[in-house]
């Protein structure tokens, strides 16, 4: 789910995955002027931010933090929750899931479908949108007050390059270990 949005001055903002997966959370969980605060199940990648993980403390929801990268692991967790009611001490059934997210603009609002599915990110994005438009606020403010709340936390992405033989060496050290 790709997001540009306006602010007041009517300038565009980039929001990346992890902004998305933020407010998309903190507007089910803790917004009392627009959301249903909803409560049940948090899921976040490792590379997802640890954003989630705070507003899932401060709504006493649950959460399956930091694990692997990749839907698959978030599909899991929801197959765990259906066949044993529990997944690493969090007790659950899949009906509970509020959302799961990674870093990768990827989130997931339904435990029926079990992959990247940006349709029901972007209806709720949609309703948020709606409801803070129609009080006159825009979502980058929205993002900028939810920070200011539950705090700033900085999301760096980096690449490691590893050239030549040595690299190729080093790569297989890794991959084997």
């Amino acid at each position: 789910l790709g997001v540009f949005a306006r602010d007041r001055a009517d300038r565009w903002r980039y929001l990346n995955g992890n902004e998305i997966a933020s407010f998309l959370t903190y507007y089910l969980t803790l917004d009392g002027a627009f959301g249903p605060r909803r409560s049940g199940v948090l899921i976040k990648t490792l590379v997802t931010t640890r954003m989630i993980q705070r507003i899932a403390e401060k709504s006493g929801c649950s959460i399956v933090p930091d694990l692997l990268v990749g839907f698959k692991y978030i599909a899991n967790v929801l197959l765990c929750l259906e066949r044993e009611g529990r997944y690493n001490g969090v007790h659950a059934t899949p009906a509970d899931l509020i959302l799961a997210g990674e870093e990768s603009h990827g989130v997931l609002a339904t435990p029926l479908i079990r992959d990247k599915d940006a349709a029901g990110g972007a209806l709720i994005l949609c309703e948020l949108v709606s409801q803070l438009r129609s009080k006159d606020q825009f979502l980058p403010e929205y993002l900028d007050a939810l920070c200011l709340e539950c705090g700033n936390f900085q999301n760096v992405a980096r690449s490691v390059v590893m050239r030549g033989i040595r690299g190729s060496v080093l790569l297989k050290t890794m991959m084997g270990s």
